[in-house]
Protein backbone atom coordinates (compact mmCIF):
# COMPACT_ATOMS: atom_id res chain seq x y z
CA UNK A 1 0.00 0.00 0.00
CA UNK A 2 1.57 3.35 -1.03
CA UNK A 3 1.76 5.49 1.76
CA UNK A 4 0.96 9.88 1.12
CA UNK A 5 3.79 11.93 2.61
CA UNK A 6 2.04 12.60 5.85
CA UNK A 7 1.62 9.18 6.58
CA UNK A 8 5.58 8.60 5.58
CA UNK A 9 6.59 11.30 7.71
CA UNK A 10 4.49 10.07 10.95
CA UNK A 11 5.90 6.72 10.69
CA UNK A 12 9.72 7.44 9.33
CA UNK A 13 10.24 10.87 11.45
CA UNK A 14 9.92 8.62 14.79
CA UNK A 15 11.68 5.49 13.79
CA UNK A 16 14.63 7.73 12.58
CA UNK A 17 15.25 9.63 16.14
CA UNK A 18 14.49 6.55 17.96
CA UNK A 19 16.89 4.83 15.87
CA UNK A 20 19.33 7.76 15.88
CA UNK A 21 19.14 8.11 20.02
CA UNK A 22 19.31 4.56 20.67
CA UNK A 23 22.55 4.64 18.03
CA UNK A 24 24.03 7.30 20.22
CA UNK A 25 22.71 6.15 23.71
CA UNK A 26 24.57 1.75 23.12
CA UNK A 27 26.99 3.73 20.66
CA UNK A 28 28.48 6.50 22.17
CA UNK A 29 29.57 5.79 25.78
CA UNK A 30 29.98 9.94 26.60
CA UNK A 31 26.29 10.44 25.57
CA UNK A 32 25.35 6.96 27.43
CA UNK A 33 26.68 7.98 30.61
CA UNK A 34 25.16 11.78 30.48
CA UNK A 35 21.71 10.57 29.59
CA UNK A 36 22.14 7.98 32.47
CA UNK A 37 22.97 10.71 35.14
CA UNK A 38 20.68 13.08 33.63
CA UNK A 39 17.54 10.27 34.48
CA UNK A 40 18.91 9.59 37.80
CA UNK A 41 19.72 13.13 39.39
CA UNK A 42 16.27 14.43 37.60
CA UNK A 43 14.10 11.86 39.01
CA UNK A 44 15.99 11.92 42.58
CA UNK A 45 14.59 15.13 42.43
CA UNK A 46 18.05 16.32 44.09
CA UNK A 47 18.52 19.91 43.43
CA UNK A 48 22.00 19.79 45.06
CA UNK A 49 23.19 16.98 43.20
CA UNK A 50 21.73 17.95 39.88
CA UNK A 51 22.98 21.61 40.32
CA UNK A 52 26.85 20.66 41.02
CA UNK A 53 26.84 18.22 37.99
CA UNK A 54 25.31 21.19 35.66
CA UNK A 55 28.30 23.23 37.03
CA UNK A 56 30.62 20.42 36.06
CA UNK A 57 29.91 21.56 32.32
CA UNK A 58 31.23 25.36 32.67
CA UNK A 59 29.91 26.92 30.14
CA UNK A 60 27.61 24.32 28.77
CA UNK A 61 25.64 24.05 31.95
CA UNK A 62 22.89 26.31 30.32
CA UNK A 63 22.63 23.71 27.56
CA UNK A 64 22.45 21.08 29.52
CA UNK A 65 19.53 22.72 31.26
CA UNK A 66 17.68 23.61 28.15
CA UNK A 67 18.23 19.59 27.11
CA UNK A 68 16.83 18.40 30.22
CA UNK A 69 14.02 20.45 29.19
CA UNK A 70 13.38 19.44 25.85
CA UNK A 71 14.23 15.85 27.07
CA UNK A 72 11.11 16.27 29.23
CA UNK A 73 8.98 16.80 26.25
CA UNK A 74 10.05 13.55 24.71
CA UNK A 75 10.04 11.90 28.24
CA UNK A 76 6.86 13.14 29.83
CA UNK A 77 7.53 11.43 33.46
CA UNK A 78 10.27 13.16 34.13
CA UNK A 79 9.60 16.60 36.49
CA UNK A 80 9.35 19.71 34.45
CA UNK A 81 10.11 22.20 37.12
CA UNK A 82 13.54 20.86 38.56
CA UNK A 83 15.98 21.99 36.07
CA UNK A 84 13.97 25.71 35.94
CA UNK A 85 14.63 25.24 39.70
CA UNK A 86 18.29 24.12 39.20
CA UNK A 87 18.55 27.18 36.70
CA UNK A 88 17.44 30.53 38.97
CA UNK A 89 19.84 28.54 41.47
CA UNK A 90 22.52 28.27 39.62
CA UNK A 91 22.78 31.56 37.88
CA UNK A 92 20.48 33.88 39.84
CA UNK A 93 16.92 35.24 39.36
CA UNK A 94 17.52 37.56 35.98
CA UNK A 95 19.99 35.18 34.16
CA UNK A 96 18.76 31.66 35.29
CA UNK A 97 14.95 33.29 35.14
CA UNK A 98 15.54 34.14 31.23
CA UNK A 99 17.49 30.81 30.83
CA UNK A 100 14.43 29.03 32.15
CA UNK A 101 12.05 30.94 29.65
CA UNK A 102 14.13 30.47 26.93
CA UNK A 103 14.18 26.46 27.66
CA UNK A 104 10.10 26.58 28.24
CA UNK A 105 9.68 28.43 24.70
CA UNK A 106 12.03 25.50 23.15
CA UNK A 107 9.97 22.82 24.76
CA UNK A 108 6.74 24.14 23.85
CA UNK A 109 8.10 24.91 20.49
CA UNK A 110 8.98 21.08 20.16
CA UNK A 111 5.73 19.55 21.61
CA UNK A 112 4.15 21.84 18.81
CA UNK A 113 6.25 20.35 15.99
CA UNK A 114 5.48 16.94 17.20
CA UNK A 115 2.06 17.58 16.48
CA UNK A 116 2.27 19.08 13.61
CA UNK A 117 4.51 16.86 11.77
CA UNK A 118 3.70 13.33 13.18
CA UNK A 119 -0.25 12.87 12.76
CA UNK A 120 -2.82 11.65 15.58
CA UNK A 121 -1.50 7.81 15.74
CA UNK A 122 1.95 9.35 17.16
CA UNK A 123 0.51 11.74 19.36
CA UNK A 124 -1.88 9.93 20.95
CA UNK A 125 1.21 7.68 22.06
CA UNK A 126 2.47 11.02 24.07
CA UNK A 127 -0.51 12.23 25.28
CA UNK A 128 -3.22 9.38 25.10
CA UNK A 129 -6.58 9.58 23.46
CA UNK A 130 -8.57 10.57 26.28
CA UNK A 131 -6.44 13.27 27.20
CA UNK A 132 -6.32 14.64 23.66
CA UNK A 133 -9.65 14.82 23.05
CA UNK A 134 -10.06 16.89 26.10
CA UNK A 135 -7.71 19.45 24.75
CA UNK A 136 -8.95 19.01 21.59
CA UNK A 137 -12.56 20.22 23.16
CA UNK A 138 -10.46 23.49 25.07
CA UNK A 139 -8.90 24.40 22.52
CA UNK A 140 -11.86 24.22 19.95
CA UNK A 141 -14.28 26.05 22.25
CA UNK A 142 -11.13 28.72 24.34
CA UNK A 143 -8.19 28.65 21.74
CA UNK A 144 -5.04 30.88 23.01
CA UNK A 145 -6.67 30.79 26.55
CA UNK A 146 -6.31 27.22 26.68
CA UNK A 147 -2.65 27.74 26.28
CA UNK A 148 -2.29 30.03 28.57
CA UNK A 149 -4.23 28.52 31.09
CA UNK A 150 -1.89 25.30 31.03
CA UNK A 151 1.18 27.41 31.20
CA UNK A 152 0.77 29.47 33.89
CA UNK A 153 -0.64 26.30 36.06
CA UNK A 154 2.09 24.01 36.82
CA UNK A 155 -0.10 21.17 37.70
CA UNK A 156 -1.40 20.96 33.86
CA UNK A 157 0.10 19.42 31.27
CA UNK A 158 1.56 21.65 29.17
CA UNK A 159 3.92 19.17 27.07
CA UNK A 160 0.03 17.37 25.91
CA UNK A 161 -1.41 20.75 25.29
CA UNK A 162 1.86 21.77 23.23
CA UNK A 163 1.70 18.56 20.80
CA UNK A 164 -2.08 18.85 20.70
CA UNK A 165 -2.30 21.97 19.50
CA UNK A 166 0.15 21.51 16.78
CA UNK A 167 -1.68 18.28 15.71
CA UNK A 168 -4.90 20.52 15.19
CA UNK A 169 -2.82 22.85 13.47
CA UNK A 170 -3.48 26.25 15.24
CA UNK A 171 -1.35 29.13 13.28
CA UNK A 172 2.73 28.86 15.15
CA UNK A 173 2.93 32.58 15.92
CA UNK A 174 -0.47 32.67 17.61
CA UNK A 175 0.84 29.49 19.61
CA UNK A 176 4.11 31.16 20.44
CA UNK A 177 2.73 34.60 21.29
CA UNK A 178 0.25 32.09 23.67
CA UNK A 179 2.82 30.13 25.30
CA UNK A 180 5.22 33.15 25.69
CA UNK A 181 2.20 35.06 27.19
CA UNK A 182 1.52 32.33 29.58
CA UNK A 183 4.68 30.82 30.77
CA UNK A 184 6.03 34.62 32.11
CA UNK A 185 3.46 34.35 35.63
CA UNK A 186 5.14 31.11 36.54
CA UNK A 187 9.02 31.76 35.44
CA UNK A 188 9.38 35.15 37.58
CA UNK A 189 7.61 33.44 40.29
CA UNK A 190 10.32 30.76 40.27
CA UNK A 191 12.99 33.26 39.75
CA UNK A 192 11.30 35.11 43.02
CA UNK A 193 11.21 32.22 45.23
CA UNK A 194 13.48 29.30 43.74
CA UNK A 195 16.49 29.86 45.99
CA UNK A 196 13.93 29.24 49.03
CA UNK A 197 12.66 25.96 48.28
CA UNK A 198 10.09 26.37 51.01
CA UNK A 199 8.70 29.12 49.55
CA UNK A 200 8.52 28.19 46.03
CA UNK A 201 6.82 25.19 47.25
CA UNK A 202 3.75 27.57 49.01
CA UNK A 203 4.13 29.58 46.36
CA UNK A 204 3.58 27.40 42.97
CA UNK A 205 0.75 25.84 45.21
CA UNK A 206 -1.26 29.23 45.63
CA UNK A 207 -0.25 29.82 41.86
CA UNK A 208 -2.29 26.81 41.07
CA UNK A 209 -5.07 26.96 43.01
CA UNK A 210 -5.52 30.53 41.76
CA UNK A 211 -4.86 29.74 38.11
CA UNK A 212 -7.08 26.72 38.09
CA UNK A 213 -9.76 28.74 40.38
CA UNK A 214 -10.21 31.35 37.59
CA UNK A 215 -10.62 28.94 34.62
CA UNK A 216 -13.17 26.57 36.35
CA UNK A 217 -15.19 30.70 37.04
CA UNK A 218 -14.80 31.24 33.44
CA UNK A 219 -15.77 27.88 32.08
CA UNK A 220 -18.46 27.86 34.23
CA UNK A 221 -19.87 31.44 33.19
CA UNK A 222 -19.20 29.92 29.65
CA UNK A 223 -21.36 27.58 30.11
CA UNK A 224 -23.97 29.46 31.77
CA UNK A 225 -23.46 32.11 28.87
CA UNK A 226 -24.23 29.43 26.32
CA UNK A 227 -27.47 27.86 28.09
CA UNK A 228 -29.11 30.87 28.49
CA UNK A 229 -29.03 31.69 24.98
Amino acid sequence: MKLDKRSAISIGVPVATIALLVGLYYGWPPFGDFVDKALRLVRAEDRQQLSDWIKSYGAWGPAVIISLMLGQTIVPVLPSLIPMVVAVVIYGAWWGGLLAWGGLMLAAVLGYLIGRLLGPVTVERFVGHRTRAKIDAAVERYGVWTIIAARVSPVLSTDAVSITVGLVGMRFLRFLLATAAGILPLVAAIAWLGEDFDRLGTGLIWISVVSLGVLAAYVIWDRHRRASR
